[in-house]
């Protein structure tokens, strides 16, 4: 199957599409609907029938969105492969991405007004789609944004580590490998709290943040600071 039917697109784009189920749309920019992902801004692409997508390019972009909550998700990378679902052609599960890896979504913030963000960069990424799970493999960087409690101000997180596991679901990011990461809340000052750990794992479902900290090679440090109240006369 492989062989008889792994041919370049710009050969055979429009017959390969149809027999898929897979809608081609023409914007500015050619893009692949593949399943319930979007594939874009890609030099070359091929395709498994009914298995996989892949395309290659120094921006290749997945766009996907869920319809029943409106978050929505973008991965980059210079080589992305989409597997579908088994026996299940209109969903994708799982998307690979391998080199200068780029992440991003946006989902609505529990409990008050806004959105959260998240943002990371890496070599290597899986997004596990049906599960809503993202593991990046580094060196890599990430950043995090939420409102605050109450709508005022806003909560972040930055900072780099050797790995990172993303769980949207449960808003759950767990970092790995020389965790250097810095918190801003409207309580801190602007540069924010520093900490440092072997393994970090940071609960964004919490207001402020909560973090844990795991640091057997006692190599790590934390450093909280908070802004000055104002005296009183």
């Amino acid at each position: 199957m492989r062989q008889a039917h792994g041919l370049r697109w710009a050969a055979v784009a429009a017959g390969l599409l149809l027999l898929a189920g897979v809608g081609l749309a023409q914007e500015k920019r050619q893009a692949i609907r593949f399943g319930d992902i979007m594939l874009s801004n890609y030099a070359k692409a091929e395709l498994e029938l009914g298995v996989s997508a892949m395309a290659k390019g120094p921006d290749t972009t997945v766009d996907a969105t869920d319809p029943k909550s409106g978050a929505q998700a973008r991965l980059q990378a210079q080589s992305i492969t989409a597997f579908l679902l088994p026996k299940v052609r209109n969903q994708v599960e799982r998307v690979e991405a391998v080199g200068a890896v780029r992440f991003w979504s946006s989902r609505a913030a529990e409990g008050v007004q806004g959105r959260q963000v998240v943002r990371a960069t890496g070599s290597k990424g899986v997004y596990y789609k049906v599960e809503e799970r993202l593991v990046l493999t580094g060196p890599l960087t990430f950043e995090a944004e939420q409102p605050a409690a109450g709508g005022k101000g806003a909560e972040k997180v930055t900072g780099s580590a050797g790995k990172a596991e993303y769980d949207e679901a449960k808003r759950s990011l767990v970092l790995t490998g020389h965790v250097e990461a810095t918190v801003v809340t409207p309580d801190t000052p602007a540069e924010g709290s520093t900490f440092s750990g072997d393994s970090v794992r940071i609960d964004m479902r919490a207001r402020p943040y909560k973090v844990y900290i795991d640091n057997p090679s006692m190599d790590g440090s934390i450093n909280i600071r908070f802004k000055e109240q104002d005296k009183k006369p």
